[in-house]
């Protein structure tokens, strides 16, 4: 078993959002709530990654919600893309009429602006249907994912050992 991902999760339950934490190894996925107030992580589900088919079994609104979201996001990408096109070919003329390293180092400086604004470039996100409910997972920091990681291996290791415990007994 070897870790993949983790990815904060949304729960998406008619028009309402759950905050779940989930993280993906590569047999397993584990899905957690954060107890309130407290630094701590409680197991909410495991799913075998075998039996991840995408079964869509959200209620209809949902499955609205999703789709618009999806597309809203995919809008974004496409303008953000466009955006970035008519820049480059706006620089691409200055470039042309001067010919200066300081444009270059400009130039980079505005990619790299442009990339940091878009809240979409450089987020993944996923969504994933169970048979009882829609989740949305959005991975951002890898810092924070590996806080998240480490704290939950400490869960599972437990909770597999509290299993193993009332197998003996």
């Amino acid at each position: 078993r070897c870790f993949v991902s983790d990815i904060e999760v949304f729960q998406v339950d008619s028009n309402s959002y759950q905050r779940r934490f989930m993280i993906l190894l590569s047999d397993v996925l584990l899905i957690c709530k954060k107890k309130t107030f407290q630094q701590k992580y409680e197991l909410m589900n495991v799913l075998n990654v075998q039996t991840l088919e995408f079964r869509l079994a959200g209620k209809m609104s949902d499955m609205e919600q999703l789709s618009k979201m999806r597309s809203e996001i995919n809008q974004k990408i496409e303008n953000q893309k466009e955006l970035e096109r008519k820049q480059q070919d706006e620089d691409e003329e200055q470039m042309k009429i001067i010919n200066d390293t300081k444009l270059v180092l400009k130039m980079d400086e505005k990619q790299k602006q442009l990339y940091l604004m878009n809240a979409i470039e450089g987020r993944f996100l996923f969504l994933l249907f169970t048979p009882t409910n829609t989740y949305l997972f959005d991975a951002m920091t890898s810092d924070a994912r590996r806080r998240f990681i480490t704290k939950l291996e400490g869960y599972v290791r437990k909770q597999v050992e509290t299993n193993d415990k009332k197998v003996e007994g």
